[in-house]
């Protein structure tokens, strides 16, 4: 695990919403559209979506 990090490589599950996604979502968001509507939309939980947009 430790060469893999100094590599640089990802650990862990591979994300959910890709960037683009991301910066889509968060847009949605502005516009006051319902986060459950916008997890819906990309096929996720409200849950994940939120830890999402907070990282």
């Amino acid at each position: 695990m430790a060469a893999a990090k100094a590599a640089g490589r990802h650990l862990g599950r591979p994300p959910k919403m890709s960037g683009q996604q991301i910066a889509e979502a968060r847009a949605r968001l502005a516009a006051d559209e319902p986060a459950a509507v916008v997890a819906r939309a990309y096929k996720v939980s409200p849950k994940t979506l939120r830890a999402t947009l907070a990282r």
